[in-house]
């Protein structure tokens, strides 16, 4: 009885200690690359949107081809001025967005 107690108990000991029953690995990426790569998108985002300044319509000029050069002024640096053509049939943007360029 003993002897059926102890075979049994090292059975159980060995399917229990055995890799059966261990947690499979989390799908999909990992949590902490996860983080990593949100954070690095985020300081992406940031740089961009400091990057950028808004510049709005100033003033629009008729072109021969029936399209439009639309004349943009940025307040946040000063004198600075931007220009866009637009083809016909479309009209001018009333903000851009544009790149700091130093």
């Amino acid at each position: 009885m003993i002897r059926n107690f102890r075979f049994l108990s090292l059975v159980v000991l060995l399917v229990f200690a055995s890799g059966i029953y261990a947690v499979p690995p989390p799908r999909g990426i990992d949590p902490l690359e996860a983080k990593r790569k949100a954070r690095i998108d985020k300081i992406k985002r940031e740089k961009a949107r400091r990057d950028s300044i808004n510049c709005y319509l100033r003033e629009r000029k008729k072109i021969s081809d029936g399209g439009t050069t639309c004349i943009y002024k940025c307040p946040s640096v000063k004198g600075r001025v931007e220009s866009n053509s637009i083809g016909p049939g479309f009209s001018c943007p009333t903000m851009m967005n544009v790149l700091r360029r130093e």
